[in-house]
């Protein structure tokens, strides 16, 4: 008859590691350099909003639209004292700048300076977007044209093209929501308004001569079915 060990040496293997996995859990709470749940103290970041460059100089398509065009000129020439939203010359703006660049209003800047060099600009500078006190000042786009053609830049007023003028009117409109940024005015709006008539018109007449071809068709081919007796 074959013996039986109860702690042969299989056996007593199989015990020990068997003893050794249950026993594992409790090392781990036990020994307080080892973390069972690394997870547990976990905490999402916060999402990292994308800092926008206020001041980056603006780039134009190879075919800029009129409106896409008078903002690049407002960068230039409206934008260091109208502000990048034509909120006007307000703290928040002016510290966007270099801090030598602050105060408009320092000797180094606006003041005290030969006229050759500088122009003195007002203490307080009133928005051009988002108000509706500066739009009611001109009843059509073609006076705030004017306006800006003869008052502005300040240091050089009547400088830039008028179709530059235009554009600047265009995108001023556009800002305060009286021009669809795909609409024109000026000279352009004009060639535009034109070239409409032109293609309604030549659709008008084009439709006449079908009309009157097909017309002139039925009559022939009414006439080849029921000759005249």
């Amino acid at each position: 008859m074959k013996s039986t060990h109860l702690f042969s040496p299989p056996r007593l293997i199989f015990l020990v590691l068997l003893a050794g996995l249950f026993s594992f859990p409790n090392q781990l709470k036990s020994d307080p350099g080892v973390d069972p749940d690394p997870n547990r103290n976990w905490k999402p970041q916060p999402a990292i909003t994308p800092t926008v460059d206020r001041l980056a100089i603006p780039v134009l398509p190879e075919h800029p639209t009129q409106v896409e065009l008078g903002s690049s000129l407002y960068y230039y020439h409206c934008m260091p004292c109208h502000g990048d939203r034509g909120q006007g010359l307000t703290d928040e703006w002016r510290e966007v700048w270099e801090e030598d660049h602050q105060d408009c209003w320092a000797k180094s800047c606006h003041s005290f300076r030969d006229q050759d060099e500088v122009f003195t600009i007002p203490t307080t500078i009133p928005p051009v977007s988002g108000t509706i006190h500066f739009m009611q000042r001109f009843a059509k786009p073609a006076d705030l044209f004017e306006y800006l053609r003869l008052t502005h830049p300040p240091q050089s007023p009547g400088i830039l093209k008028d179709e530059e003028y235009w554009a600047i009117t265009a995108f001023l409109l556009v800002e305060n929501d009286q021009l669809d940024a795909t609409a024109k005015v000026g000279p352009l709006a004009e060639e535009q308004t034109r070239r409409l008539y032109l293609g309604v018109g030549s659709g008008i007449a084009l439709g006449i001569v079908l009309a009157v071809f097909l017309l002139n068709v039925t009559k022939k081919r009414s006439r080849s079915l029921h000759p005249l007796p």
